[in-house]
């Protein structure tokens, strides 16, 4: 079985069904009993109920599914026991084509596929189109990945590249060379020429070292040697090129200044339009149509299809970097520094704010690209190491603050990011309990949130400690028959449960059953989860 995943920004099942036909055509499908289905990936949800019709349309047995759909396991067992059924009626088909479309988190739908490596999914192709680039697998025998980014094609983009540097045809590392460089024919060639100098007096210098270098932000030291062989052709490096047309548009348009100082601080990669603009619209008296066309016009911006969104290319994105942080921190410099600070705080307030936005929207998974190379850049900013966000709960409102905080760890826990969730919500922690002290209730949920975080992450002992202190909290605020006090405790029995102390596990849920029965009646969906857990126990 081989995975193909298309990365493409219109994510269009339409798209997916056409290399569908494409491949069909290839196989010879018109002789062979096969079938095509596609299935929603979007979540849990929308899988389980896509699977439940794939199910029907395979002639699975009804009574089987319906046992399945009612039964208390999870959504996960659930699909696992479907996709059992549909792998009993595998057999009947020499070939079969399997679109899962629209994939927001790939390493949570990844594992609910058809196995690779099972006997039973052998003769057939998954086809997966997701938004996530962070969640892309690299190339492998089993794993295609079909990018439709704007630039050169993957053949055109090898070729170039083998041309120029004289290296290997069959280099693993030449699509990523291509992706790193965004597909762009000069910055290409630049890489290609400055590999076969390079390798002529260091052979064991690969396209590993040469990306090094690229993470390490040394891209103009490497366009150097292109531009001195072809000085004629290119006056100077496409990296100096660009910086210069970024400095030459913030200097003649103040809305593609505020774009250009939004994305130093977060990722080259697609960005809502509609959230730039209000970004914009925060700092400047401009109206939205007069935003959105300046940056469609620009041609250091990128329209990224129908859907709304706008990126830049990283070789643009790097000048951007360059001009926000280099050039106007040596005009700074010139003038009063203590205002720059005070400027320099309130440009990574308004970008927290405009990533809390995320929070409220359907497509927030786009948010975690920027999520993380904003951590970056505040982690190393030359101006505030390590208390950059920190420091804005003492320049700004600290509710407002923690609330962004909240939103943005919230918002990374969904999509697994646990590490760079507990960070931010750890950051609210610390500004609640200075700015509310370590008895408000305000503060007990934010040990709840990062009691779950633990949860998650393995660390039972922590969570529990986060649960305890929770718990405590709301006993003396609220009281032992608040509903907020029974949630405590069913945190608590279920970690007990985890952790397989089953007696403490039904102690706390009978708390808790208490609490809900006296507070809520005993119809409430929540006496009925109790009731659930304590039937687990």
């Amino acid at each position: 079985m081989t995975v193909v995943i298309l990365f493409t920004y219109i994510c269009n099942v339409q798209l997916a069904r056409q290399v569908c036909e494409d491949i069909c055509k290839d196989v010879h499908a018109k002789d062979e009993a096969m079938f095509v289905m596609t299935l929603n990936g979007k979540d849990l949800d929308s899988l389980l109920h896509s699977y439940e019709d794939f199910c029907r349309r395979l002639n699975c047995n009804e009574s089987a599914l319906q046992n399945v759909s009612s039964s208390s396991k999870t959504k996960e067992e659930k699909i696992k026991d479907l996709r059992s059924q549909i792998s009993c009626r595998n057999k009947n088909w020499k070939k079969w084509w399997i679109i899962v479309d629209n994939v927001e988190n790939l390493e949570l739908i990844s594992p609910l596929l058809p196995l690779k490596g099972d006997e039973v999914w052998k003769d057939g192709q998954v086809i997966l189109t997701t938004q996530n680039t962070n969640a892309v697998p690299q190339d492998s025998t089993s794993t295609k990945h079909i990018s439709l980014i704007h630039g050169m094609n993957d053949q055109e983009c090898r070729q170039l590249l083998v041309l120029l540097s004289c290296t290997k045809v069959n280099d693993p590392l030449l699509d990523e060379m291509a992706e790193k460089l965004d597909r762009q024919p000069l910055a290409m060639a630049a890489a290609a020429v400055y590999m076969r100098e390079v390798t002529i007096n260091c052979p064991d210098f690969s396209w590993r070292d040469y990306l090094r270098k690229l993470e390490k932000g040394k891209r103009g030291l490497t366009e150097k040697r292109l531009r001195q062989m072809n000085s004629a052709a290119y006056s100077s490096t496409m990296s100096t090129a660009v910086l210069l047309a970024v400095r030459k548009c913030a200097e003649n348009n103040t809305i593609l200044e505020h774009a250009f100082n939004l994305f130093s601080l977060i990722s080259f990669e697609p960005l809502p339009l509609d959230l730039v603009v209000k970004y914009i619209q925060e700092q400047q008296e401009v109206d939205a149509e007069d935003v959105i066309t300046a940056i469609k016009l620009s041609s250091l911006f990128v329209q990224d299809g129908s859907n709304g969104d706008v990126r830049l290319h990283r070789v643009v994105h790097e000048a951007v970097k360059t001009f926000c942080l280099f050039d106007k921190s040596e005009k700074d410099n010139t003038e009063n520094t203590s205002a720059s600070e005070e400027e320099n705080i309130t440009h990574i307030y308004r970008v927290v704010k405009i990533m809390s936005y995320f929070s409220k929207r359907e497509d927030k998974i786009k948010s975690i690209p920027h999520l993380k190379a904003f951590h970056k850049e505040i982690i190393d900013n030359i101006h505030f190491p390590d208390q950059a966000l920190y420091l804005l709960s003492l320049r700004f409102e600290k509710a407002d603050i923690s609330q962004m905080y909240i939103s943005l760890g919230s918002t990374l826990y969904r999509f697994c990011q646990y590490e760079l969730s507990m960070e931010f919500l750890q950051l609210a922690l610390k500004i609640q309990l200075n700015h509310l002290g370590p008895n408000h209730t305000d503060v007990a949920t934010l040990y709840s949130y990062l009691g779950v975080l633990c949860s998650v992450k393995g660390d039972l002992d922590q969570a529990n400690d986060y649960y305890q202190r929770a718990l405590k909290i709301r006993l003396e605020q609220l009281g032992p028959n608040h509903t907020d006090v029974a949630t405590s405790y069913n945190s608590l029995g279920n970690m007990c449960r985890i952790k397989a102390d089953l007696d403490q596990a039904n102690e706390y849920y009978q708390k808790a059953l208490n609490i809900q029965l006296e507070q809520l009646g005993p119809n409430h969906t929540d006496v009925a989860s109790l009731y659930n857990n304590l039937s687990n126990v």
